[in-house]
């Protein structure tokens, strides 16, 4: 059931209560509903490619409940000059730009990373195998073997080298 109240003239209100729904259109095909009083949920039904739930804004933020301490964290911001930003926590974790994303924090990657063009990384530590057609600038290592040639300008060492020409 619907109930319009108007406790204060300053805020008039529409309640619906539990288990009910606001539905769109006249095939129903959207619909606000308050499923139990745990969640409320904006659903967007189609039977064709084409009925897209569309929100429109220049400045669009998701924040925490409006009903604990989380009200002023915010989750997600969406704005036309600055690009999209995700949070976790309240801090920003994600932001697109002009040029591509910024990540903020530790990147944690499961998987292959495949990176193509120009990549400078800082303090890389890898556990495992490398597999590298170019190597540029100093190289520091604790043990390595190498299935090709070297080419060097010149060797400096403190300790033993070996150099041997069988498999």
């Amino acid at each position: 059931y619907a109930v319009f109240r108007r406790e204060n003239i300053g805020s008039p209100a529409f309640n619906l209560s539990n288990l009910t729904r606001l539905t769109f259109g006249s095939s129903q095909q959207s619909e606000i509903v308050s499923e139990n009083s745990q969640a409320t949920f904006i659903k967007q039904y189609t039977t064709s490619s084409n009925n897209p739930l569309n929100i429109q804004s220049d400045f669009t933020r998701i924040f925490g409940s409006p009903t604990s301490s989380h009200s002023s964290r915010q989750i997600a911001a969406f704005d036309y000059t600055e690009g999209a930003s995700l949070y976790f926590l309240g801090n920003k974790k994600f932001q697109t730009c002009g040029v591509g994303v910024t990540v903020y924090g530790k990147q944690f990657i499961t998987g292959d990373l495949d990176v193509d063009g120009h990549t400078e990384l800082d303090n890389v530590n890898v556990a495992g195998v490398v597999t590298a057609t170019t190597l540029k600038g100093a190289l520091e290592a604790t043990s390595g073997s190498f299935t090709s040639t070297i080419d060097t300008v010149g060797i400096n060492a403190s300790g033993e080298i070996n150099l041997d020409n069988n498999p």
